[in-house]
């Protein structure tokens, strides 16, 4: 066991749980626990998650000595608690002074091991027949959005990732970095070679925000409209025809009063411009 623990670099010492089951460390930055269970029945095995799981471990990896079809009912068991289920002989093999060897990191197995594990995202209870224009979205200095009626009651707040503003990979989507734009400026721009008809890029972005809230806002409808001027807000606002949002969207910083500049001449360098000013 020792000569396991060092080949996966884990930390931590190993800890005897049960007679089948080990506890060798942890591993990757969020600290995921690693499991080894060397029952010799699926049943046993099984029973060796539930002993893990009455834990609440943050997602854990769970070992077993062989692979099989036979041990799908430990992984629907591990699934069900948000673990992960390994074969040792995946994952280890002997090196060349007799000793043992890694030969696949966990964090290239699953990827979303790195990643802070993500809440079951339930709608908020609002108020019946309520619409858009009751609504606050706050982008908050943390990172996170803070979703809220208008009254402060019900609000939450949320990571990017539990609205999908986030990519698999943790990167920022485009419509997170619209809506960035939207609360430094007001709207989403429509570029002015597409006045007269529909611009595709804006309308997509349009589509994409709203379809994010209403992962917890079951309000029906798209969450804009099309004006050349603002639907709600302070006189500063400026006058573009884009997609104006229905419900507030604002950082912060910003609260009650939104005191919003002139777009430049491209809207398309808007986002350039935000994140310039930020870097400064």
């Amino acid at each position: 066991m020792t000569e396991l623990a060092a080949a996966f670099t884990l930390e931590g010492t190993p800890e005897s749980l049960t007679p089948t089951l080990w506890r060798i460390g942890t591993a990757t930055k969020l600290h995921v626990p690693i499991f080894f269970s060397f029952a010799r029945t699926v049943p046993e095995h099984v029973q060796n998650v539930a002993f893990v799981a009455a834990r609440r471990p943050e997602r854990p990896v769970f070992f077993v000595p062989t692979s099989g079809s036979a041990f799908q009912p430990v992984d629907d068991a591990l699934k069900a608690c948000g673990g992960r289920l390994g074969v040792l002989g995946d994952f280890i093999a002997p090196d060349p002074k007799g000793g043992l060897q890694a030969i696949l990191e966990l964090s290239e197995r699953w990827r979303d091991l790195e990643r802070e594990p993500e809440r079951a995202v339930g709608k908020l209870p609002i108020p019946s027949g309520a619409g858009w224009t009751q609504f606050i979205v706050t982008l908050m200095n943390n990172g996170r959005i803070n979703v809220s009626h208008t009254s402060g009651n019900p609000q939450r707040t949320y990571t990017r990732a539990e609205l999908k503003f986030e990519t698999q990979a943790g990167a920022d989507t485009e419509d997170l970095t619209m809506l960035e734009v939207i609360a430094d400026h007001g709207c989403i721009p429509i570029r002015p070679q597409q006045a007269g008809k529909r611009d595709e890029d804006a309308y997509n972005r349009v589509k994409g925000i709203t379809a994010k809230l209403q992962r917890v806002l079951p309000v029906s409808g798209m969450a804009f409209k099309k004006s050349d001027t603002p639907l709600h807000g302070s006189r500063l606002r400026s006058r573009i025809t884009g997609y104006w949002p229905l419900l507030k969207i604002r950082r912060e910083g910003d609260r009650m009063k939104l005191d919003l500049g002139n777009y430049p001449n491209d809207p398309d360098s808007l986002a350039d411009d935000d994140q310039r000013d930020r870097d400064e």
